[in-house]
């Protein structure tokens, strides 16, 4: 593994913001090969919902059925560039709950 010290963006508009302000930081992580997003609900699972188009049906259906606080959505982006992200482009990996950690 490489050793990478992550650039951390601290955004104030998603803590009340809304899914617009969520796609906008998907779209500033302009450059890089992987990004996260961390904020609350119900934003993260609106947007979550939002962005999947398929996936692994049994994180698709874990997901759906609850969104819990610290619960991770993995997605694979349909996109060439950060700026594409839009709903529906996003196949869902893995669905992690905090009690399977």
């Amino acid at each position: 593994l490489e050793n990478v010290t992550p650039e951390v963006d601290f955004r104030q508009a998603l803590y009340h913001g809304d899914t617009d302000d969520y796609l906008a930081a998907i779209h500033a992580f302009d450059g890089a090969k992987e990004g996260m997003v961390i904020g609350h609900n119900p934003n993260c699972e609106i947007i979550a919902s939002l962005l999947c188009a398929g996936g692994e049906p049994e994180a698709i259906e874990t997901m759906n059925r609850k969104f819990p606080t610290g619960a991770l959505a993995v997605f694979d982006l349909a996109i060439d560039d950060w700026s594409q992200a839009k709903p529906g482009c996003g196949h869902l990996q893995a669905f992690i709950i905090p009690k399977e950690l």
